[in-house]
């Protein structure tokens, strides 16, 4: 399952590990991995039941991004994998 993410260049933007759970079977979980080409992922916290990250892309890059997430079954075992993809913009002055 593919997701998307529309964000302007060097611009962070926050998404939750239940955003990317939502193409998950029922009661199955969903962590995103830190392998983007063009930006960075970083965690901005962890609650009990949700995981906040930030995508930000590469200073001045515009185009298109991706990385991938783990989906786990609700006994922690992997279920396979989802992508994200991201297009960035141009930033807006």
């Amino acid at each position: 399952m593919t997701q998307w993410l529309f964000v302007n260049t060097g611009v962070s933007v926050p998404f939750f590990s239940s955003q990317l759970a939502d193409s998950c079977p029922a009661g199955y979980s969903a962590q995103s991995q830190f392998n983007a080409s063009h930006g960075t992922i970083g965690i901005g916290g962890i609650g009990p039941n949700d995981i906040l990250y930030y995508y930000t892309s590469n200073l001045n890059y515009t185009g298109m991004d991706q990385f991938n997430y783990i989906i786990y079954t609700n006994m922690g075992a992997t279920y396979g994998t989802g992508n994200v993809s991201v297009t960035v913009q141009p930033a807006h002055n």
